[in-house]
């Protein structure tokens, strides 16, 4: 019986995959970011050169966003296996209250300390989840921003779209983005009703 795949082998194993995603999407981005900028030194003449840096702006902002969700997601699991321990300590304590050779007001003491510190353990541990999630959005919506202003630019450059068709094509990405994120919440999100 030694040899089943309970709870802490999924999670590591699942730590592990998000891990690989998590820098292969840094790789990624930071890839796409430096081809763009070796194409634009190898590009003798271009127009719209404002919709580049604008891509290479997201880029950044996108990697940024990674590095520092990675940040949250380890300030988290630091937090979690401490609240682990506090937890195990707790319950070991909760065992001696009733022991007649311990001082009850010194484990009383020491198990609302305890409670504190736990309390404070699933303030942060929300905070450092709903920050992650945050940044993965940022991380992700910017990226693909980037990837499409910069098609924009090289499509602008190929068939010398004037500025307004520029903009227009801008607008158009745009909304049709904020329609794909409302069918999105409705559609694949769970809903308030079912919590």
């Amino acid at each position: 019986m030694g040899n089943e795949y309970g709870y802490n082998e999924a999670f590591i194993d699942y730590r592990r995959s998000q891990n690989k995603f998590d820098y292969f999407l840094l790789a990624v981005i930071l890839g796409t970011l430096s081809l763009s900028v070796q194409i634009h030194q190898n590009l003798n003449q271009y127009n719209s050169i404002y919709l580049l840096y604008s891509s290479w702006l997201l880029a950044f902002i996108a990697f940024l966003s990674g590095l520092l969700r990675l940040e949250r997601i380890n300030m988290f699991l630091k937090v979690e296996v401490d609240k682990i321990g506090f937890s195990n300590r707790k319950l070991t304590l909760e065992l001696m209250v009733d022991s007649p050779t311990i001082n009850t007001n010194d484990v009383t003491k020491s198990l609302k300390n305890i409670d504190e510190i736990l309390t404070l353990s699933e303030k942060f541990i929300k905070f450092y989840l709903k920050y992650a999630s945050i940044l993965y959005q940022i991380e992700k919506w910017t990226y693909i921003y980037s990837l499409l202003i910069f098609l924009i630019f090289r499509l602008s450059n190929i068939i010398s779209l004037s500025i307004f068709y520029e903009a227009l094509t801008i607008g158009i990405i745009i909304i049709l983005n904020r329609i794909f994120i409302l069918i999105y919440k409705k559609y694949f999100l769970p809903s308030d009703d079912n919590k």
